[in-house]
């Protein structure tokens, strides 16, 4: 798509006569890209302000829709708009227009990157803005739409958005360092109190340099945030168990990991920008979903090395595991090496993420509800063959009971049901954690299990772990 096709586009939207509808929801878009850089928007941010533009500038109806907004969210070109909902599946354009249907979907949409891209450039977005104003709406009325959208006439919204959308040549050369080490602080501080996650609205809210900078831009999944040039971050989706993710994303024969392109053209802008991500040696940000909205941040990570032959590159989580093409093959040593470093720096966070929250932070054998004493148990542990690392092979423990469970002095039988050492049950000490946390717990229940089924304790690997500690028992005696 050019300049000429995208205004083209703009000025032959399909729509009722006098339904200024889609108009003005694609005004409110190009003022959000004016001020944030990005379009990507979900639809409960979109109901009350878009709908408000409606209700003032749309011909009166004998029905007034609350949730008006819905219609444009819904019905805008897809060349132009896509919009998914919270499992990134595609929204069809016939899906009836509810407001409550889209909010239970968490739908959420942004302009088409080709549209984005060709709106970097003022003069495509001021002719763009002019094309909305004068096509769809009489002169008398459209300074009041620009104010009722900007805030401010035609002319001052287009002079407010030149100087918020600087171009490269104004930046200095140590932009991009300095907004993504700032982007890493922020946040390394917004994830130290809770579990570490971030959710899509808090990564809209990033700000450098008094600008909203968003690290993300959903349904992308490779971001590069105006005026960049190279990849800010990247992002995998939340998959349920039982379910096949977008991109087969797995380890390589060097033991990093591989992180698809988007789509099967290297030459498309967000491979180009993932490339000169690697080329510049940058640091980027990996945000790994671990629930619907939900992200686990990486950071710093690197590309490690580009292979546009297999459409992927290589991450690096460490910045010695950049290679260069000229290197030799990695040892077993360095293999060993770095799937211990993915162990540790990706699939245990993520683990332990996910256990705790489908617990709901609260150990499994006592309660406890405090997220900084709880661990994300193995049944099997890691080192077993099935010992991998989700969420029906964990438990959510406690340090204390983790600690026992380990050393064999808590059991859990496939029911469910708790068994104490009986060393312990013997000891008759009337300290009050033996007898509180570990005795008393003798033939009780699990306190908490995940209200998913899918994420309960899988009965094969609980009964293999309570032989464990039967034959412990038996060796013990």
């Amino acid at each position: 798509m050019d300049e000429n096709q995208l205004l083209t586009r703009l000025r032959s939207l399909r729509r009722a006569p006098n339904a200024p509808h889609k108009p003005l929801f694609l005004l409110w878009l190009l003022h959000r890209f004016a001020t944030s850089g990005s379009t990507s928007v979900h639809y409960a941010d979109v109901e009350e302000p878009v709908g408000r533009l409606i209700e003032r500038h749309a011909p009166p109806t004998p029905h007034v829709r609350p949730d008006r907004a819905a219609v444009p969210f819904v019905q805008l070109e897809r060349e132009l708009w896509e919009v998914r909902d919270g499992a990134q599946r595609p929204i069809d354009p016939d899906m009836r227009e509810s407001g409550r249907l889209l909010r239970e979907r968490d739908a959420h949409g942004r302009l088409r990157e080709p549209v984005e891209r060709l709106l970097k450039d003022s003069g495509t977005f001021e002719a763009a803005w002019h094309a909305l104003l004068t096509e769809y709406f009489p002169p008398e009325t459209a300074k009041a739409v620009a104010t009722d959208v900007a805030g401010r006439d035609l002319g001052a919204s287009l002079r407010y958005t030149r100087t918020v959308h600087l171009s490269r040549h104004e930046r200095d050369e140590s932009f991009e360092e300095r907004l993504r080490e700032a982007a890493i602080d922020w946040l390394r501080e917004l994830t130290r109190q809770g579990d570490g996650t971030v959710t899509l609205r808090q990564l809209t809210e990033f700000r450098f340099e008094d600008k909203r900078v968003p690290l993300v831009n959903p349904p992308k999944e490779i971001w590069t945030p105006a005026p960049l040039e190279a990849a800010l971050s990247i992002l995998t989706t939340y998959t349920p168990p039982g379910e096949k993710p977008p991109y087969a994303d797995a380890e390589g024969p060097d033991g990093l990991l591989r992180y698809k392109y988007e789509g099967d053209n290297p030459q498309l802008s967000t491979n180009v920008a993932l490339r000169r991500a690697y080329e510049r040696r940058l640091p980027l940000i990996w945000f790994v979903g671990v629930d619907r909205g939900i992200y686990l941040p990486r950071a710093p990570i690197w590309i490690a090395v580009d292979e546009p032959d297999q459409l992927q590159v290589a991450i690096a989580l460490t910045e010695d595991q950049i290679r260069d093409k000229s290197e030799k093959a990695p040892t077993e040593i360095e293999r060993r090496y770095a799937r211990q470093v993915t162990r540790q720096r990706l699939h245990q966070p993520m683990f332990r993420t996910q256990v705790l929250r489908a617990y709901g932070e609260r150990c499994a054998v006592c309660g406890l509800p405090y997220q900084e004493l709880l661990d994300a148990a193995h049944i099997r542990p890691d080192s077993h063959p099935d010992g991998h690392p989700v969420v029906s092979n964990g438990l959510a423990l406690c340090r204390l009971h983790h600690a026992a469970f380990d050393a064999g002095l808590l059991g859990i039988r496939p029911d469910l049901h708790i068994e104490i050492h009986p060393r312990v049950r013997a000891d008759k000490g009337d300290d009050p954690v033996s007898r509180h946390g570990l005795r008393e717990l003798h033939g009780r229940r699990l306190a908490h299990v995940p209200g998913a089924r899918r994420d309960r304790p899988d009965p094969t690997a609980l009964e293999a772990r309570y032989r464990d500690y039967q034959e412990r028992v038996a060796r013990s005696r």
